[in-house]
């Protein structure tokens, strides 16, 4: 059993650190490695309960998970379980997987190392593929395996982990000058995907990082002065940079003067910006009708049509299969049920975050690094709770910083 227990460890060290290695270069390559951590932790499962000793906090987390699946199938049996529904499955149950996971993970002493140097290795990784697209394929905006709208993202978030947890690998001389190497790759290849939510990202995340890492209000203000100098050059000088803002101002403004939604033109400058504002727009009308519950995950694209042809949503809106956006995508999809769910996991992960931030708790940073990005990037993109392969990047990193944060409140220092 000891020989068991502990291969099964060593493998779970192994899988946390190729985890973020070809997260964005490799089709399914997430999504396999969740699964394996998976399968670890569900084959573990009666050991890790047996020594777990939970907190209330921790059961709290749990129940909040267990609670995104219920609520998804919830709405899919009121709504008839349409064939669009059953295909999210494997997706939805990937959050109540989240348990098994952590409890696994948990087991790891050091567990966080393992991913932060992986997410290391993938930014490099990622900073590659996004360099070869780009000077040698001629593409215009890195996509790696998936998207840009991924790509850039991800690679930001690994970025800002890496920054908010260099002391767990400061012990390695390798590990810590290529950490170093990495950030301003991770921001190139970020810069090479022309993603603005990667651009939003950088922007906000930077400046939780210097709430978090910094002290003092003073050397808070000084460091928030040399970012935005930094960021008003970048604007400047870095035409993708310049093009994407110019365009997010332009199409805000368009929305601001139009004086409907549903008949305002979209096309032009700021095309983008100004359709995910009516998406949004329309997720809400579907909302109105359909409050408790939504019409089910996947259902957007199969009613969209019946809201163009009544004249209460724009009609480019039928050109997309979702609002952009996690809140009015949970707001369509499982109504006011599921939104609260949603909003009371986030909300509690991050007041139990920054808790333990004033606690000197050292994991918390990072915790607080993906929170933020989850909160920030769902803004503009609703991948995050509807796709398996961004699903398991969110849930895996919550769950080793959560467990490590649990492993420093209880004196098991990290680093």
């Amino acid at each position: 059993m000891s020989r068991a227990v502990d291969m099964t460890e060593i493998a779970a060290k192994w899988a946390l650190f190729l985890f973020p290695v070809g997260v964005v270069a490799v089709r399914h390559w997430a999504s396999g490695f969740f699964v394996v951590l998976a399968l670890l932790g569900l084959l573990s499962l009666r050991r890790s309960l047996s020594i777990a000793k939970l907190q209330k906090e921790e059961k709290v987390v749990f129940l909040l998970f267990a609670l995104v699946f219920v609520s998804f199938i919830l709405s899919g049996t009121v709504n008839g379980w349409e064939s669009y529904h059953v295909r999210y499955i494997e997706d939805e149950i990937r959050f109540l997987l989240f348990i098994p996971i952590y409890l696994l993970v948990k087991r790891l002493d050091d567990g966080v190392k393992y991913l932060v140097q992986g997410s290391v290795l993938g930014i490099v990784v990622t900073f590659g593929v996004a360099f070869y697209e780009s000077a040698v394929l001629g593409i215009g905006r890195a996509t790696g395996a998936y998207s840009p709208l991924l790509l850039g993202p991800v690679v930001v978030t690994m970025a800002f982990v890496v920054v908010n947890n260099l002391r767990l690998i400061t012990g390695s001389t390798f590990w810590y000058y290529l950490s170093l190497l990495s950030l301003p790759l991770a921001g190139y290849a970020a810069y090479l995907s022309v993603s603005r939510s990667a651009y939003v990202l950088i922007v906000l995340l930077s400046i939780i990082t210097i709430f978090i890492q910094v002290r003092g209000q003073r050397a808070r203000g000084i460091w928030v002065v040399l970012l935005t100098s930094v960021f008003l050059l970048t604007y400047e000088f870095a035409p993708h940079v310049t093009h994407s803002v110019d365009r997010v101002v332009a199409g805000v403004s368009d929305v601001i003067d139009a004086d409907s939604l549903s008949v305002m033109d979209t096309g032009g400058a700021g095309s983008s910006t100004k359709q995910r504002i009516v998406m949004w727009h329309a997720a809400y009308q579907i909302f109105s009708d359909n409050m408790m519950l939504g019409i089910g995950r996947g259902g957007y694209p199969y009613v969209i049509d019946g809201y163009v042809g009544s004249g209460r949503v724009n009609p480019v809106v039928a050109n997309h299969g979702h609002p952009h956006n996690i809140f009015f995508e949970t707001l369509l999809s499982k109504g006011g049920v599921g939104l609260v769910v949603l909003l009371s996991l986030l909300v509690y992960l991050f007041s139990w975050a920054y808790r333990s931030i004033s606690l000197e708790v050292y994991a918390a940073k990072g915790m607080m690094v993906v929170l933020g990005a989850l909160f920030i990037a769902g803004m503009f993109e609703a991948s995050l709770v509807i796709k398996g392969n961004y699903i398991s990047f969110n849930v895996a990193y919550l769950a080793v910083f959560l467990s490590a944060m649990i492993q420093d409140k209880r004196g098991n220092r990290i680093g």
